[in-house]
């Protein structure tokens, strides 16, 4: 799990980067994963 948060957190910074404005999240009955995204992310 660790390694998929790290990748998406990667991913969301160059997004943000990038001029996008926002991001929209699936949580497929385990919200765990999305809520370490945002600690790291401080959203």
């Amino acid at each position: 799990m660790e390694v998929g948060v790290n990748w998406a957190v990667k991913q969301a910074e160059e997004l943000f980067n990038s001029g996008v404005p926002c991001l929209h999240f699936y949580i497929m009955q385990n919200p765990k994963p999305v809520n370490m995204l945002m600690e790291k992310l401080k959203l």
